[in-house]
This record gives structure tokens, C-alpha cells and sequence, in this order.
């Protein structure tokens, strides 16, 4: 979904500011009175933004990333580590053939993690409460 089909022109500059001041996307949703409501991750810290109609903008709530600031790029760099590492040595062992215990099960237990670590990765939809629809502005992959 792109920001030309999120809100006023004036709450359109306020987004695109927003976008610009996380380095990141953000998370936008239309709330019944017009106004916008925004999440975004600026650094180390969350921020959930209400953008009125003339495009104002006030900060609701910060609250720190926590644990995920360094838990989900420690499990995603252990995950790739494990994996490459196993693969590796996998490749490099002479068995005849046959993949042993101690390089297969690592090797499989890494790539998990390496795919398990996403959802842990520090992010403005740790805010968004369940049952909640967000568009996602602003994003590198959009």
C-alpha cells in the first residue's frame, strides 16, 4: 500500500517525514475521527504518532526495543553462523559419503534459527495490538 492512498496531502508530509526521521518504514492505520495513527522505530526506541487531519502530529507513546535490540541479530548471526559453519565442515569431512550427527543436526538447528530470528528482530509492529490492519509505508522491500 503506498502513502497516496493514506490520509491528506498534509497528513501525506507528515508520514513521509516520519519515514524519513525512522530510517525505516512505518506502520500506518486510519482511525474512525480521519486522523492517522503511526508506529514507527527510531533507534532504540518505539514511537506510536496520532497525525491529524492538518497534518499535526503528537507522540502517544515511546517504549524501548528491549531484549530484541541485540537478541534478534544475535540469533539470526548464531543461525547463519551455525549453518555456514556445519555446511562447511559437512563438505570437508571425509565419511565416504555419509553426513554425520555432528555436522547434520547443528546444520539444521542453525538454518531454523537463522529463519526463526526475523520475527525477533526489533520493529515498529511490536506495538500494534492484535486484530489491528496496518499498511506498511516506506519500507525498503515496498
Amino acid at each position: 500500500m503506498t502513502s497516496d492512498r493514506i490520509g491528506t496531502p498534509s497528513q501525506q508530509r507528515t508520514i513521509e517525514e516520519l519515514v524519513e526521521a525512522s530510517g525505516d518504514g512505518v506502520f500506518v492505520r486510519e482511525l474512525e475521527d480521519g486522523s492517522l495513527e503511526v508506529l514507527t522505530r527510531n533507534g532504540g526506541e518505539l514511537g506510536r504518532h496520532r497525525v491529524s487531519l492538518d497534518g499535526s502530529a503528537v507522540l502517544l507513546e515511546t517504549r524501548p526495543t528491549g531484549w530484541r535490540r541485540w537478541g534478534g541479530p544475535l540469533v539470526w548471526f548464531v543461525g547463519f553462523g551455525l549453518f555456514i559453519g556445519f555446511g562447511i565442515a559437512l563438505g570437508t569431512q571425509d565419511s565416504h559419503g555419509d553426513a554425520t550427527w555432528w555436522t547434520v543436526v547443528p546444520m539444521l538447528l542453525g538454518f531454523a534459527g537463522w529463519f526463526l530470528a526475523f520475527p525477533l528482530l526489533p520493529g515498529p509492529h511490536q506495538l500494534a495490538r492484535r486484530g489491528e490492519k496496518w499498511a506498511r509505508l516506506g519500507f525498503p522491500e515496498d
